[in-house]
């Protein structure tokens, strides 16, 4: 009897292994396909079919009387973009520089040579191996911050502090752009003043485009250069190119209304 148990014991065991239990199950390719054959029909579709879809003028007049009460200044209108990737295509990401900036940019310049710059710098914060270990160890806050430059110099000790910088787009890298010697930073820092960094996550790229207090025509001069900037990713010709589909236009207390993203 004892050993009728045991043998039962085992293979009730082996039969509720971990490995089975918690194995996933994989997804039906064919079901997936459809999915996202599905998405790219709904996303190509011209966006005045949409049951949400306003002109421009008309959805930020709705965006407006939701911010009431609200001090216009400090009332972000956001785009919201909806891409559907094709598959070993790369996210996209870049640099937009609008003509009307909704935010003034706050600087970091990492550097252990003396920088000179030909423009305010009353919004950079500078400095070398001191500065890395302010933040290594909390000292200094770099939330608030929109964009870092670094020069070769210390680029190796912004590896203690990638953890910090990461996650908020702020770490330096050649790749990036953001590196230069000392002598050739100042150029690069000026040209790029007044950009906003964008990087799509997963099926989005999401980016502020203006303030409530924004004028109809200074919105859809952003909005103009933001849709010029992110298809240009794109040029024709493109081997693998994602497909840039819907775009909602929001407020910060406002609803989502779709808008024509493309012209």
């Amino acid at each position: 009897m004892f050993n009728f148990l045991k043998s039962f014991g085992q293979g009730t065991v082996r039969s509720l292994s971990t490995s089975s239990i918690l194995r996933a199950p994989r997804a039906d390719p064919k079901k997936q396909l459809k999915k996202t054959i599905k998405d790219k029909r709904r996303n190509k579709q011209n966006p005045a079919l949409h049951p949400l879809y306003m002109d421009i003028p008309k959805a930020l007049r709705y965006l407006r009387s939701a911010e009431i009460g609200e001090q216009a200044s400090k009332s972000t209108i956001s785009l919201l973009i909806t891409v559907i990737p094709e598959r070993g295509s790369k996210p996209l990401s870049g640099l937009l520089k609008l003509p009307n900036p909704v935010s003034s940019s706050k600087i970091l310049v990492f550097s252990n040579d003396p920088i000179q710059m030909n423009v305010d710098t009353s919004s950079f914060l500078m400095g070398g191996t001191e500065l890395v270990g302010q933040i290594a160890d909390g000292k200094v806050d770099v939330s608030g911050f929109t964009h870092s430059y670094a020069t070769l110099d210390v680029l190796p000790e912004l590896k203690s502090i990638q953890r910090i910088l990461g996650p908020k787009n702020l770490m330096c890298m050649p790749r990036k752009g953001n590196v230069a010697d000392a002598t050739e930073l100042p150029t690069l820092i000026e040209s790029n003043m007044g950009t906003m960094p964008f990087k799509q996550t997963d099926r989005h790229l999401s980016f502020p485009i203006a303030r409530c207090d924004f004028s109809d025509k200074k919105v859809l001069e952003n909005i103009t250069e933001a849709s010029k900037t992110i298809h240009s990713l794109q040029p024709p010709g493109t081997k693998k190119p994602n497909l840039i589909g819907q775009t909602v236009i929001s407020s910060t207390k406002g609803p989502g209304i779709v808008i024509n993203f493309n012209n």
